[in-house]
């Protein structure tokens, strides 16, 4: 042992890991959650357009979306801008499949609701 607190080594080196995993989920949720509330509540061609998507990012696994994005968007930009969007490009990436997670469980609450006020308006 060289006297270093192993705690505090960890902690620093997870930093970036846990900035880029909780910005994506929370993009993921101020994606999904409003996306989905709408389509669910009022149906109609929001809905259509959007549960196809939904429907073919949900079975596929979220690593074999994240990485061709990023690697893609990585090699793509300038070497100048590759440093200065090294965290926002794999939040974006985890967040774009992550979305339909979200979607999923607020258009069946959001039409739970509606069919709820359809069947209880007063006459």
């Amino acid at each position: 042992m060289q006297g270093r607190n192993i705690l505090s080594v960890v902690l620093y080196g997870s930093r970036i890991s846990l900035i880029i995993g909780f910005a994506s989920v929370i993009l993921a949720l101020v994606v999904g959650l409003p996306l989905r509330l709408v389509a669910g509540y009022f149906g109609g061609w929001i809905d259509n357009e959007i549960t196809p998507v939904r429907d073919v990012l949900l079975p596929m696994p979220f690593i074999l979306i994240a990485i061709p994005i990023t690697a893609i968007s990585t090699a793509s930009l300038p070497t100048g801008l590759n440093g200065v969007l090294a965290a926002p490009i794999p939040i974006f990436a985890i967040a774009v499949p992550y979305w339909v997670k979200y979607s999923r469980t607020m258009r069946a609450l959001a039409m739970v609701e509606a069919k709820r006020n359809t069947c209880t308006r007063p006459r």
